[in-house]
C-alpha cells in the first residue's frame, strides 16, 4: 500500500513539472528570455553572422564559429533520437553562408531583408555583433571575454522578407564567474576565452527559440 502511494506521488510530480531525468540541463548563466521565436518548425533555415571589419580582422573565424555553434544547438535531437518538435526542417551549411558573404562583400552594407531572399531559406537567423573582445581593455595580460549582439529572425516568402523577431543587447561575459577577467596562462589563453565567450553567447541566442 505504501509503495502504491509512493508511486502515485512520483507520477503526479512528473506530470506536473516533468521528471528531472527528462529535463534539459539549464546553464545558470543563461537567463530566461522575455520573448521567444516559435516559427522555425518545418522551415529551411540559414544563420548569417555580421561583424565589423576590425572584429573580423582580429577574429577571422568569428562568423563561421558563431554560426556553427548556434546551428548545432538549434538542431540538437532529443534523447529518443528524434528532432525537437520545434526544430527547423533543414539548416543550410554555415560554410555556404559565409562563403556567400565573402564572395559578395556588398551584402555587409545591405539590410538583412534585402539579403535574406538570396540565401535560399525560408527563415534567416541574423546575428549582428555590436561588440566582441577576448582581452581586457585595462590590462594586456588579463583575458576577459565579452560579446554583445543583436538577434533578428527574418521570414522569407515569395521572395519577400520581413523581420519577425528582434532583440538587441544580448550579451555574454566569459568566464561568467570572473567579470574582472583572468590572467593568461598555459591553460587559459586567448583561444579558450574566445571559444568560451562564443559558446555562452550561442546558448543565450538559442534560448530565444522554442
Amino acid at each position: 500500500m505504501r509503495l502504491c502511494i509512493f508511486l502515485a506521488l512520483v507520477l503526479s510530480l512528473c506530470a506536473m513539472g516533468g521528471c528531472a531525468s527528462e529535463e534539459k540541463p539549464q546553464n545558470k548563466y543563461v537567463e530566461k528570455p522575455a520573448a521567444v521565436y516559435e516559427g522555425l518548425k518545418g522551415q529551411t533555415c540559414a544563420v548569417m553572422v555580421w561583424a565589423d571589419w576590425r572584429t573580423r580582422t582580429e577574429y577571422n573565424q568569428i562568423q563561421i564559429d558563431t554560426a556553427r555553434r548556434l546551428t548545432g544547438k538549434l538542431s540538437k535531437t532529443k534523447k529518443d533520437g528524434k528532432k525537437s518538435d520545434s526544430a527547423a526542417l533543414e539548416f543550410i551549411d554555415p560554410v555556404r553562408v559565409v562563403r556567400y558573404q565573402r564572395e559578395h562583400p556588398e551584402v555587409m552594407s545591405m539590410a538583412i531583408t534585402e539579403v535574406a531572399p538570396k540565401l535560399g531559406a525560408s527563415r534567416v537567423i541574423y546575428v549582428e555583433f555590436d561588440e566582441f573582445s577576448a582581452h581586457s581593455p585595462e590590462a594586456i595580460m588579463v583575458l576577459k571575454g565579452f560579446a554583445k549582439a543583436t538577434l533578428r529572425v527574418v521570414e522569407v516568402s515569395g521572395g519577400v522578407a520581413k523581420v519577425a523577431f528582434e532583440e538587441a543587447g544580448i550579451h555574454a561575459h566569459y568566464p561568467p564567474d570572473s567579470p574582472e577577467g583572468v590572467v593568461a596562462s598555459d591553460k587559459v589563453t586567448v583561444r579558450t576565452i574566445y571559444d568560451g565567450t562564443l559558446e555562452l553567447l550561442a546558448e543565450k541566442l538559442a534560448a530565444r527559440f522554442k
